[in-house]
C-alpha cells in the first residue's frame, strides 16, 4: 500500500506542470528586467528586432516568455519580411529552462543580396506590383490586416517561419501593432505567385465596408406599375412593410 501510494505521488510530482519563468523587459526600450512567470508559453527568448511599421525604424530588444509559434527549437533562429511600406528583420535566441535568457542577442546581419524570388506587393491597396525579394526570404505572402475599422491587404516577401508564425498567432510576427490577420495568410513558393490572391483580397477588403443594419434599404423597380392590377401594388406594398419593419 504505501509502496503504491509512493508511486502515486511521485507520478503526480513528475506530470504537475511547473511554470517557467524568463527574464522580462519592464519597458518597451527594455532598460530593466525582472524575473516572471509564464502563463502558458513554454519558452523564454531574447531578441533583437528591427522593424519599420510607421515609416521609422524602430531597433529594440526584447527578453521574455515566447510561444510555440515563434520559437520551434532551442538555438538562434531569425525572420525577415518586407511588405512594401513595412518590414522587419529580427534575431531570436530560444530556451526552455528557468532563466536561461539572461544573455543579449548579437544582431545578425541581414544578407540584403537579392536573391531569385520575386512576390506581389500592395501600394495604397492596389495589389498589382512586383517586389524583389532578399536574403532569406523565400515565400510569396498574401493576407488581409484589420487596421481600425477596415481591412487592408498586406503582400511581399517573407522567411519560411513568418508564414508559419503568423499563421499560429493570427498577427504578423514582431509587428502586431499593424493588425490582426482576418484573411489568411497563404504562402507560395514561385514567382508572382501571391498575384491572384492579392487581387481577390484586395477587392474583399475594399467590399468590407458593411451599413447597420438600420440603414439598410430595400429598393424595388416596378416596369409598366401605372398598368400593374391595384390589389397587386397593394400586396408588393405589403411585403415591403413587411421587410422594413
Amino acid at each position: 500500500m504505501k509502496r503504491s501510494l509512493l508511486a502515486a505521488l511521485t507520478w503526480t510530482l513528475a506530470t504537475t506542470a511547473v511554470a517557467l519563468e524568463c527574464q522580462t523587459c519592464t519597458d518597451i526600450q527594455c532598460s530593466s528586467t525582472v524575473l516572471r512567470s509564464c502563463s502558458t508559453e513554454r519558452w523564454c527568448m531574447t531578441a533583437s528586432i528591427k522593424s519599420n511599421a510607421s515609416g521609422t525604424l524602430d531597433e529594440l530588444d526584447f527578453k521574455g516568455c515566447a510561444p510555440d509559434a515563434l520559437c520551434t527549437a532551442r538555438g538562434f533562429d531569425t525572420f525577415s519580411a518586407n511588405f512594401g511600406g513595412s518590414t522587419t528583420f529580427s534575431s531570436i535566441y530560444c530556451c526552455k529552462s528557468n532563466n536561461c535568457n539572461t544573455a543579449n542577442v548579437i544582431f545578425l546581419t541581414e544578407i540584403q543580396s537579392d536573391n531569385s524570388l520575386q512576390c506581389t506587393y500592395c501600394q495604397d491597396s492596389q495589389c498589382n506590383s512586383l517586389m524583389q525579394c532578399r536574403g532569406l526570404q523565400d515565400r510569396c505572402f498574401s493576407s488581409a490586416v484589420t487596421q481600425g475599422s477596415r481591412d487592408k491587404p498586406f503582400f511581399g516577401c517573407v522567411s519560411t517561419n513568418v508564414c508559419e508564425a503568423a499563421a499560429a498567432l493570427k498577427y504578423l510576427p514582431f509587428l502586431q501593432s499593424l493588425g490582426n490577420i482576418t484573411g489568411g495568410p497563404s504562402c507560395c513558393s514561385n514567382s508572382g505567385c501571391n498575384r491572384a490572391s492579392a487581387a481577390a483580397t484586395a477587392a474583399a477588403a475594399a467590399a468590407a465596408i458593411t451599413l447597420p443594419e438600420e440603414q439598410n434599404c430595400v429598393i424595388i423597380i416596378i416596369s409598366g406599375a401605372p398598368e400593374l392590377p391595384l390589389v397587386l401594388l397593394h400586396l408588393l406594398l405589403g411585403l415591403l412593410a413587411s421587410i422594413v419593419y
